[in-house]
């Protein structure tokens, strides 16, 4: 992408949301203190350029890319929605709850500036996370992993994982998870009970080898959401790092600390579906 390329998507960019939303457009200019007969933008200084994007909910990056999605700007500005539809429309399955935990994590580890930049670069606001009960599709969680896997590293994904896993165990569904006994109960109560109604509406899993100090897990998303996935041409292994910290927290509701967890099959590397293996240290009593 040649610096002309970018300069032409920034100003068609700007030209693209004049002609959608005028009243709006001319509102940033002057909240941005500049004239209402601004042109070219791509001339602008980079931090100017910044911070009137910021009134759009796009990052700089989104629209060099032509990323942007011009119909969720237009509803964004005019209140008619806060999410993209792309997250919303096909084979919603997953509470909100959980990107909502993934977002949580990022402000947590990373400056404040870092989680604007997400957000701004998924199109989305921190107003669609306020109901945790609302309904979203697997990419939400898959873009949110990809934006942080490419800026800030795979370890960071499995840590969004965890924390997953951890909040589970503390709220009231997943609560009954701590009266298991052992490791076995727990991945049999998990996976029949807590995960359908929580999060596990994507992929279809079996357990293998269920022992009290190891067990191996198999599966790979419904035909509906794969189909939605390869669509979007969608990279799976992002999706994976996540799952293993997912799978490295879940023990410690029955007070196993000690978890190793090996992936053994990869979609994402072309095998017919994920395989974790699971490998867990000595029980804690309670």
């Amino acid at each position: 992408m040649s610096p002309s390329d970018i300069e032409v998507r920034i100003d068609s960019f700007f030209d693209s949301i004049k002609s959608c939303v005028s009243d709006e457009y001319y509102d940033a200019l002057e909240s941005c203190e500049l004239a209402a007969s601004t042109q070219g933008f791509s001339k602008l200084p980079a931090a100017k350029v910044i911070e009137l994007l910021d009134r759009f909910n796009v990052s700089l990056s989104s629209v060099a890319k032509g990323k942007v999605d011009l119909e969720v700007v237009c509803q964004q500005l005019t209140g008619e929605g806060e999410i993209p539809n792309k997250y919303t429309k096909r084979v919603p399955y997953s509470l909100r709850l959980s990107s909502r935990i993934m977002i949580d994590c990022v402000s947590d580890f990373l400056p404040h500036e870092c989680v604007k930049e997400l957000l701004r670069s998924l199109q989305l606001k921190r107003s669609c996370f306020k109901n945790d009960s609302d309904k979203n599709n697997l990419l939400l969680a898959h873009d949110i992993c990809e934006y942080v896997h490419h800026f800030h590293g795979g370890a960071m994904i499995e840590r969004m994982g965890e924390r997953n896993a951890e909040s589970l165990i503390e709220n009231p569904i997943g609560a009954a998870l701590k009266l298991k006994k052992d490791l076995k109960n727990l991945m049999q109560s998990f996976l029949e009970e807590i995960y359908p109604a929580t999060i596990g509406r994507n992929y279809n899993w079996n357990l293998r080898n269920l022992k009290n100090n190891f067990f191996e897990i198999e599966g790979g998303p419904r035909e509906d959401v794969a189909e939605m996935l390869k669509q979007d041409q969608a990279n799976l292994g992002s999706l994976e790092l996540l799952r293993k910290g997912y799978l490295r927290a879940i023990p410690r509701a029955v007070g196993i600390d000690q978890v190793v967890v090996q992936q053994i099959s990869s979609m994402a590397q072309g095998d017919i579906s994920d395989v974790y293996r699971v490998h867990c240290g000595p029980q804690i009593a309670l």
